[in-house]
């Protein structure tokens, strides 16, 4: 469907428009192509015309809201392009070479059309143009004689905002340069052109001082006022009633009526807020059932659904920060707060507990100017102040902020306990890791090295750890041994040694030795640092307790001795010491306690070992004593002239005697035992 526009200066009728398929425009502004459904503004859209016709400069002022850019977009627009004139849309910027942008003026809704311009080429798709003021000067110049441009400058303002209170070094110089511009074009009635100049009431003053060179403007300006309640009913039912049925579903004139007085009461009949009547018909409009959703929500409860249904379009974080924003935009006595962004983020952050990043609280206040308009901005200076458009949002944002108050005290307790459970948590962590070190280190001290069992025929040294020790040959079904004889001659549980160095044989077959000495079966002997074990004849074996660390990785550490080099070892168990036998024949004395050996005879020789085929051969005044079967030691002397003794003639080890002092010989790599006479 489309409508006639006829001029309202010359009565003349134009080309047809279209008529938009949605009756109301909520909260956004109106555009050229609404001008079918812009109504109730015809006498202000004819006085602002009636001032362009008359006058070269005119200014057009209201406050905040009262429907400037409505008016000159879906009112003066058109009726001014019937009359004649070209519009062009301007505004201004502090860029040396770049001081006007061209803002072209769309007149489909998809926005690929626009009015014809003076600036822009035919056909030319781009929405927006930068221009200098001299490119703008020879652009006028070079319009020919029909033309007619009206140049209308919207916010205004921003010569004084953007110039002066915030601008960049030079700012004010360029300032200058377009006022020096703009008075000429006013001045320079050679020029067939008009000027409208669109600002807030409350720059009118900065406004009448950048323009002092032509003072007679002021008084060509046109105040506009926001409409009192008496045009309300035409606002809900004139689309429907101008063009019936092209809307399909419609407000009922009763509706209508009850709406107008829910309207006028919150008002007190006085003026209006266009964008909450806008956006209420536009709600109930879309509605199934209106009616129901009137009188079931009323005028703020609808209101109060597309706000929070236009928060339900952001993401959960940037929901949850443009609601914490809204929150501070309103006091606690519940009147409108206006803020600077940065003091409006900070005191967020403050009462977040800065859970909310502060990146994401600028694209969430961005979201509520550019794409919600629940708020508004204003540079001054060198902040933007911010503020809530309209007081239907106070109380439900009053609301919001005292569930947002009690969510964070919410928050709060559960952080509070969360940091209780932690600090719970942390102390049973650091308990079990204390606990779990104590083990460790119980169990470090429990099984550190306390005594070597090193080897003197091979110079190997044996770590003793754990609470007892176990020396024997290992095999399959018994207790492993930490030190493991791999000889028949030795029993697979042969020798017992605790931490404290008591030590006991365990009724081994061949028998135990220390210092040169059988132990007996069952009785527990104290051992010392330094003595000498042999088992089954096997060894030497010198005991030697260390001295721990008390802490890990800080005891010293124990090496491998050099291996003996002689064919046998003799020990003497009075001294616990040790000589390698490397010659074939050693004779035997006792001096001063010991055992002497010496290769040649001496007057003091009481006997003589020599090396034979697979063992030795002892004589002279010596005695011995065998271990037998039954676990019992018998005692044999050597001491007739002649007598002599051949070992090993069998796995039984020997003690001898010479003055009383014990010693053996051990031969190194015996013979294996024969399998009959394996140990047990």
């Amino acid at each position: 469907m489309f409508a006639t526009r006829r001029c309202p200066i010359t009565a003349v009728e134009r080309t047809p428009v279209a008529i938009p398929d949605v009756p109301y425009r909520g909260i956004q502004p109106f555009r050229y192509r609404d001008h079918p459904i812009f109504l109730s503004r015809g006498d202000e859209t004819r006085r602002l015309l009636h001032r362009v016709v008359v006058y070269r400069g005119v200014l057009l002022y209201g406050e905040s809201g009262a429907g400037k850019s409505s008016l000159v977009n879906a009112g003066l627009f058109p009726v001014a392009e019937q009359a004649g004139f070209r519009p062009e849309r301007l505004r201004v910027q502090p860029r040396q070479g770049e001081e006007l942008v061209l803002e072209r003026i769309p007149v489909t809704a998809d926005g690929s059309s626009f009015l014809s311009s003076s600036f822009a080429e035919e056909g030319d798709p781009s929405q927006r143009a930068v221009l200098s003021l001299q490119s703008f000067r020879d652009g006028i110049e070079r319009l020919p004689g029909d033309a007619r441009p009206l140049l209308i400058f919207d916010q205004f303002e921003e010569l004084i905002t953007l110039f002066e209170e915030a601008g960049p070094e030079g700012a004010l110089e360029i300032q200058r340069q377009v006022v020096r511009l703009l008075v000429e074009l006013i001045r320079d009635e050679t020029l067939p052109l008009k000027l409208v100049f669109v600002f807030r009431e409350d720059y009118l003053a900065r406004v009448k001082e950048l323009l002092a060179e032509r003072p007679e403007v002021v008084d060509q300006s046109l105040r506009l006022m926001t409409p009192s309640s008496d045009v309300l009913y035409d606002l809900i039912r004139g689309p429907f009633e101008r063009y019936p049925g092209h809307f399909g579903s419609e407000l009922s004139p009763e509706l209508s009526r009850d709406l107008v007085a829910a309207v006028n009461a919150r008002s007190g009949h006085g003026p209006l807020n266009l964008s909450e009547v806008q956006t209420v018909c536009l709600r109930l409009w879309q509605a199934d059932d209106p009616e129901s959703l009137f009188y079931r929500r009323g005028v703020q409860g609808v209101l109060e659904d597309y706000v929070w249904e236009s928060l339900e379009r952001f993401p959960d974080d940037l929901r949850y920060g443009a609601i914490a924003l809204l929150g501070q935009m309103v006091t606690s006595s519940g009147t409108r707060n206006v803020i600077s962004a940065q003091d409006l983020i900070e005191r967020v952050r403050l009462e977040e507990g800065e859970d909310i990043p502060e990146e994401r609280l600028e694209q969430a206040l961005e979201a509520l100017e550019g794409e919600t308009r629940l708020v508004r901005r204003e540079r001054r200076r060198d902040l933007y102040l911010y503020e809530i458009t309209s007081e239907f949002l106070v109380p439900w944002i009053a609301r919001r902020r005292e569930e947002l108050i009690r969510a964070q005290e919410r928050i709060r307790e559960r952080r509070k306990l969360r940091r209780r459970i932690q600090q719970v948590l942390a102390i049973l962590l650091m308990l079990t890791v204390l606990g779990s070190s104590l083990w460790l280190y119980r169990s470090w001290l429990d099984n550190r090295p306390w005594a070597t069992f090193g080897d003197l025929s091979t110079g190997q040294v044996h770590q003793l750890t754990g609470a007892q020790a176990y020396i024997g040959r290992n095999a399959p079904n018994y207790p492993q041994s930490e030190v493991d004889l791999r000889t028949r001659y030795v029993s697979r549980l042969h020798f017992w040694i605790r931490r404290d160095l008591n030590a006991i044989d365990l009724r081994s077959l061949n028998g135990t030795t220390v210092n040169g000495r059988f132990l007996e079966y069952g009785k527990t002997v104290t051992l010392r640092s330094g003595d000498i074990v042999a088992l089954g004849g096997i060894g030497p074996f010198r005991i030697e307790r260390l001295q721990p660390s008390p802490f890990p990785f800080l005891g010293s550490s124990v090496k491998n001795g050099r291996p003996a080099s002689g064919w046998a070892i003799l020990l003497d168990g009075a001294t616990r010491t040790t000589t390698e036998l490397t010659s074939d024949r050693y004779f035997l004395a006792v001096r001063n306690g010991a055992m002497a050996l010496s290769t040649r005879r001496q007057p003091d020789t009481v006997g003589d070992v020599r090396r034979v085929e697979g063992g030795a051969v002892l004589t002279g005044n010596l005695s011995l004593q065998a271990k037998q079967n039954d676990y019992t030691y018998r005692t044999f002397k050597l001491s007739n002239p002649g007598s002599r003794f051949l070992f090993p003639c069998s796995p039984c080890p020997y003690v001898f005697f010479a003055g009383g002092l014990p010693f053996q010989v051990l031969i190194r790599n015996p013979p294996e035992a024969p399998s009959d006479r394996e140990s047990g």
